[in-house]
């Protein structure tokens, strides 16, 4: 695995993916990003550049599949996120950090792959069951789908056109740009469209039917994410609780996509990346 400047098409379990390696080489695992619906690696600009400072990361966007729901769910996200790593010719344990539907996949990864997984660290993760157990989250679903639709429909009707994200304003130039230009095309929003569309329709165990976590599980909240809503709290709290090596960071002010892409909050996500990595790390000031 080589680190490059800027993202590159990697060839994995017959897809073509976009993937940016970055980072030093050393004894520490690697850090692989996964983004939420409709955001590209982009967004992790702030996060990564903070980690990589310390180890290898891997972020990527994941492949495009059209209205193909069989490959839209998260089961076979994560089979997609094996292949990368094959490819990629990443062998040992990783830290997984995922961000709101990022999470399912980071999760579904770890449940599934045990050996593989180091730590992760989970930024207002989705709960697999959290559709059954919030009715107000079926409402923000369907409200998240009009909207990925409306997205697409832009592109469609007036090409080079975008809809806009304040957060994204937050990246440095270059990466905000190349985010925006992201937004720019149909495929992408198809693919966000089938994602959301496979998970609601899914039907996970719960997961209080799993073993805990054997490894370190990090959970970072943004405030205005849970402060009215107790019955989110409780299972992000849940979340932190899967592993006895856990913890729970609750971040004031930080919006949900703002606490990976503003430097007034991704400070708190990579240090949570840098905790996961190992207490020596910590120890040092890191």
């Amino acid at each position: 695995m080589s680190p490059s400047t800027s993202p590159r098409p990697v060839e994995a379990g017959g897809r073509r993916l976009r993937a940016l390696v970055q980072g030093v080489s050393g004894d520490l695992p690697t850090v692989v990003f996964l983004s939420t619906l409709g955001c590209p690696l982009e967004v992790w600009t702030r996060v990564r550049q903070a980690v990589a400072e310390h180890t290898m990361t891997i972020s990527y966007d994941r492949g495009n599949v059209r209205w193909n729901g069989r490959e839209a769910t998260v089961p076979r996200r994560a089979d997609e996120l094996e292949d990368l790593l094959t490819a990629l010719r990443v062998d040992g344990p990783v830290v997984l950090v995922g961000h709101a539907y990022g999470a399912l996949v980071a999760e579904e990864f770890a449940r599934t792959r045990t050996g593989r997984v180091a730590g992760m660290v989970l930024a207002d993760a989705w709960r697999s069951d959290e559709l059954l157990r919030l009715v107000h989250q079926r409402r923000a679903m369907a409200h998240l789908e009009t909207q990925l639709q409306r997205s697409l429909l832009m592109t469609l009707a007036r090409p080079g056109k975008h809809a806009r994200f304040v957060a994204f304003d937050a990246l440095p130039d270059e990466q905000r740009q190349e985010a925006y230009r992201y937004l720019q095309r149909p495929l992408h929003w198809r693919t966000a469209l089938a994602e959301l569309v496979a998970w609601k329709h899914s039907r996970p165990a719960a997961p209080d039917a799993w073993p805990p976590h054997r490894v370190p599980v990090l959970v970072v909240v943004s405030q205005p994410h849970v402060e009215h809503d107790q019955a989110r709290m409780r299972m992000q709290q849940e979340l932190a609780a899967s592993s006895t090596r856990s913890g729970l960071m609750v971040i004031p002010e930080a919006t949900n996509l703002e606490l990976v892409t503003d430097g007034r909050f991704s400070p708190h996500v990579a240090g949570a990346v840098v905790q996961a990595l190992g207490k020596d790390l910590v120890a040092e000031g890191a």
